[in-house]
């Protein structure tokens, strides 16, 4: 079903069991996994999950040396988040300052608040943040006044159609800071599915935290899609969502929102898998309404195309989805719409043009590989 990198191998599995089960079960998976991967050459994937092995209580009093190395690792992490959190939060605060009603913490940071509540045990690459759309151009002037700059090229958070065509814009700072602020709540722009999360989010300070059932949504529809780097830790963050928050989970609202948005097959998958491999609590009932969604041609060949890594083309077709392009004539006609924004364009006559450059700088890169 997942093409290898999309899903745990079976090492992984060894190790993510070390991360979620307790007791005896735990360190038999733990030593089976020492046993049959060298520790110190260990992949990148595995290497995020450490910090989860030494939190676990199952290895309180079990002695293995390599928990020593996990340890250490957990306290990198705990420095990394702690400084990454520390620098972002006065821009957060300028935000709110400046009349954001509401920042809503998604993935990693929102897991570390509302479960975790430890820097240490999730690995954050950056700080993802959800804003109403139209509260936006309060946004935009903060930014170019604290020294954000965005990742993508001629990117304007003023063109509406820019904000139709993504759901989230990567932002760095000099200073070393990562910053993902999304206007929608995952990548498919539910608008039903963003009223919803923006109308239960959960306070959390100044902040808010989406409700379980929403974060459990997002959590399982981005983890199965394909990345050259599994992020398999999205299993770990389900299964704790099922441990911490099981009976706040509106399985109703949650299968409503998934066909709203269009994303029944990733859940779905998301779903078995994680009741499959790791026997969440999931009612079965709800697994198999979803399998029988009728999904459109469209929503098959994104599903599939994410699952392979064909990330531009999964976008092509998640457009087509969502401006009613059902049929191949329509979708030729308004291509060149899509390229036009894609490649943010000033106008149409400039996508041969683009499309040279774009040859160009794909095999110089290649070259520069060599």
């Amino acid at each position: 079903m997942f093409k290898v990198g999309s899903w745990p191998t079976s090492d992984q599995k060894l190790l993510l069991q070390a991360c979620l089960l307790s007791g005896l079960p735990a360190q038999e998976a733990w030593k089976k996994w020492t046993h049959r991967v060298d520790f110190d050459n260990a992949d990148q994937v595995s290497h995020t999950l450490l910090p989860l092995v030494f939190r676990n209580p199952a290895f309180s009093g079990f002695q293995d040396p390599l928990l020593a190395k996990c340890q250490g690792i957990y306290r990198q992490t705990w420095v990394t988040n702690q400084l990454l959190w520390k620098k972002t939060l006065p821009f957060l605060t300028q935000l709110i300052e400046a009349g954001v009603d509401k920042i809503i913490l998604l993935k990693g940071m929102a897991m570390i608040h509302r479960y975790y509540q430890d820097f240490g045990m999730r690995v954050v690459g950056d700080i993802d943040i959800l804003i109403k759309k139209e509260q936006l151009p309060l946004v935009s002037p903060l930014l170019q006044n604290s020294g954000w700059r965005a990742n993508v090229p001629r990117f304007d958070l003023h063109n509406l159609d820019h904000l139709n065509r993504w759901h989230a814009l990567n932002l760095t700072h000099p200073k070393g800071m990562d910053l993902d602020l999304h206007w929608s709540f995952i990548q498919e722009n539910g608008s039903q599915l963003d009223e919803a999360v923006i109308k239960d989010c959960i306070p959390m300070g100044p902040f808010y935290i989406p409700s379980p059932t929403h974060l459990l949504l997002q959590t399982c529809v981005h983890g199965v899609k394909y990345s050259p780097v599994p992020l398999i830790r999205w299993v770990v963050d389900a299964m704790t969502i099922f441990k911490r928050s099981g009976p706040e989970i509106h399985w109703e609202q949650l299968v409503e929102l998934a066909k709203g948005a269009r994303v029944c097959l990733p859940l779905s998958s998301a779903l078995q898998l994680l009741t499959q491999e790791f026997d969440a609590p999931i009612p079965k009932e709800m697994v198999e309404r979803l399998k029988e969604v009728p999904s459109t041609r469209l929503e098959r060949l994104e599903y599939h195309c994410h699952l392979r890594g064909y990330r531009d083309t999964a976008c092509w077709f998640r457009y087509c989805l969502n401006q009613g392009y059902g049929n191949v004539k329509s979708q030729l006609l308004h291509m060149h719409n899509y390229l036009t924004t894609s490649a943010r364009l000033p106008t149409p006559w400039l996508i041969p043009f683009f499309g040279v450059y774009w040859v160009f700088k794909r095999i110089f890169r290649k070259l520069r590989a060599f």
